[in-house]
């Protein structure tokens, strides 16, 4: 992780179980905990489609849920290495973490209309497991993993069912062959990267402004460290002398659960902008708020689907996942939800 985010100013961060699936930016100089989820790009663009409409749905579907308030849990494995990313700006075409700027000091992927065309070398899946550790590794085919929701092992059934006799898959992303039915220009990428950047950064400044006014908070520079001549740590934030004890409180409540959770017609608009540009990367000319859940789920998996690698397995290799898959939903069902384990728990300890 450390070599990854090396190069890097910022990178995207989300954390793991949270009410709201949101993506924030941190300083490169700050490093994450393993109850955050960070992605090595610095790029607004792959910021934009992390956060857009469509990539939370996906998320939803193949997350896990955990807690008293059965919040869902990013897992890299299902709900990342398997979303199908518009042509052009999958992970792998973004690989090589270099930037420009473009209108407004949004930055893009900045050799994307060279990725565009020729696609990268090698799959998204190659390079997280070359660099995934013996003990993060993915489920047998056709398997999902424990306490995966059961839309997500619906999904993942689909996926199974349609390859056939013989055959298993996977769900994760090819990102090295094509990733859309449409052919997309070279200088189309580059357009489509653009308006999904500034649309990203719209929304990021917006929310910044919200999170901190500039007539209530004010920027401090950290300390420099000996032998350096600048701070190579983020600016701290904190209230402007003098501030009355109501604004004090207000700043408080000031937390991106809160702003989720008012959801303000700003705020609508903004995601609104910003799924519509991730929209048409994806070539559905058709798309609008109006769209239902299912249509879009539809879609991305049919382009999951599409980019998928079937892997030959023998039958009696297929026959025992398919039992172990069953078994884990039964076992599953048993249970019940997690708040309901929750308080069962609670109980016994009564």
């Amino acid at each position: 992780m450390r070599v990854a985010l090396a190069p890097l100013p910022r990178y995207i961060a989300t954390p793991a179980l949270t009410k709201h699936r949101s993506f924030v930016w941190l300083n490169s100089a700050v490093l994450p905990d393993q109850q955050l989820l960070a992605f090595s790009r610095a790029d607004d663009t792959t910021f934009g489609i992390l956060h857009s409409r469509f990539h939370e749905l996906w998320s939803l579907r193949m997350c896990t849920w955990l807690g008293v308030g059965n919040d869902p849990r990013y897992t890299p494995t299902t709900c990342f290495e398997t979303f199908p990313f518009p042509a052009g700006l999958t992970p792998a075409d973004t690989a090589h973490q270099q930037t420009e700027v473009v209108e407004g000091g949004a930055l893009i992927p900045a050799t994307v209309q060279a990725q565009g065309k020729a696609g990268a070398d090698r799959t998204m899946g190659a390079i997280l497991k070359s660099r995934r550790s013996a003990a993060y590794e993915r489920p047998a085919s056709g398997l999902p993993p424990p306490g995966q929701s059961e839309a997500a092992s619906a999904i993942a059934g689909q996926v199974n069912s349609s390859q056939g006799q013989g055959e298993a898959s996977t769900l994760r992303q090819a990102q090295d062959g094509p990733s859309s039915a449409r052919t997309v220009g070279t200088s189309d990428v580059r357009q489509l990267a653009t308006q999904i950047a500034i649309a990203a950064k719209r929304l990021n400044d917006l929310r910044e402004a919200w999170l901190n006014p500039p007539e209530w908070t004010r920027r401090v520079p950290e300390v420099v460290p000996l032998g350096m001549a600048t701070s190579p740590y983020p600016d701290r934030i904190e209230p402007k002398a003098g501030l009355s004890e109501a604004d004090l409180k207000a700043l408080q409540k000031r937390t991106l659960t809160n702003l989720y959770n008012l959801r303000p017609a700003w705020l609508n608009a903004a995601q609104e902008a910003l799924d519509a540009a991730v929209a048409v990367a994806y070539g559905w000319a058709d798309y609008t708020p109006a769209m239902t859940d299912d249509e879009i789920l539809q879609r991305l998996l049919a382009l999951n689907l599409a980019r998928a690698e079937p892997q030959p397995v023998s039958k009696t290799s297929f026959d025992l996942a398919t039992k172990r898959r069953e078994r884990v939903l039964q076992g599953r069902d048993a249970m019940g939800s997690g708040a309901e384990a929750m308080a069962r728990a609670k109980a016994r300890l009564k």
